[in-house]
């Protein structure tokens, strides 16, 4: 009873933070530009590129792939390169041809109070509540192993490890104090202390830790007080509206890809 009045407490001190002042709903202020990574194009320490499996590919195979140097995947993954994924930056060149070929990013227009959801095409398997007689304190999200998982929100990377009944987990802490948690993975991307951007990719889903099937459990926290995710993700949208898909500059469009990231 004590630990559902703190939870309800501090729902209500966090949720009248986060409102106080805001616009109106509909006003068109307090959105903001998101660009989703996809298992194609992503970015890590703010560099475009693509996460990629080590094993049986050799540095400098992958930097001829990608068409970047060996030195330039040492510098954007901080000298850390001896795991089973390493990140790989793309030339422009490398960039442009996957653009071309269809594959941009979505670029959403969301509003900037709220969490994205966290995989594309959210399965919602298991709700906040009681559960076999207990208490689930995230919300579940069913997908197949290896679906790419983006940060809610952006934020820094406070754990990125084992975590006993979660699993492979990352936990960020955001600017309002909140925590993310996002359990199960197959495998985590993001190191502890790496600053995220909201929509990009963290981990690859998957069933590790105490799991009934592949998934993503989705926490929130505040002062270690697991709080419900429905009342912070983007309210009724599973895939908010498509502003446009990423395109090149010359490329025919209702709006510049690339101006967009950048504002």
């Amino acid at each position: 009873m004590k630990k559902a009045l703190i939870s309800i407490v501090a729902a209500l001190l966090l949720s009248t933070s986060l409102w106080a002042g805001q616009p109106e709903e509909g006003d068109g202020i307090g959105l903001e530009t998101v660009t989703i990574d996809n298992k194609v194009i992503q970015v890590y320490n703010g560099v475009i590129g693509r996460w990629e499996e080590t094993a049986g590919q050799s540095l400098h195979a992958l930097a001829h792939r990608f068409g970047t140097t060996v030195q330039e995947i040492y510098k954007v993954n901080r000298n850390d390169v001896g795991g089973e994924y390493v990140f790989v930056p793309m030339s422009k060149e490398f960039y442009a041809e996957l653009i071309r070929r269809g594959y941009g990013r979505r670029i959403l227009q969301v509003d900037s109070r709220k969490l994205i959801w966290p995989v594309e095409t959210p399965n919602r398997s298991s709700g906040f509540g009681n559960r076999f007689g207990g208490h689930h304190n995230g919300l579940d999200f069913a997908c197949p192993s290896k679906t790419i998982v983006v940060a809610a929100m952006e934020g820094t990377v406070i754990r990125s490890q084992w975590m006993g009944g979660f699993g492979n987990a990352v936990v960020i802490r955001h600017k309002d104090g909140t925590e993310t948690t996002y359990a199960h993975n197959t495998k985590v991307l993001v190191r502890i202390g790496d600053d995220v951007q909201r929509g990009q990719v963290i981990a690859l889903s998957g069933n590790t830790g105490r799991s009934t099937g592949p998934h993503v459990h989705l926490e929130v926290r505040y002062e270690n007080v697991p709080l419900d995710p429905e009342d912070f993700l983007q309210y009724g949208l599973a895939r908010p509206e498509t502003v446009v898909r990423e395109r090149l500059e010359d490329q025919p469009s209702e709006a510049s890809a690339l101006n967009l990231q950048d504002q």
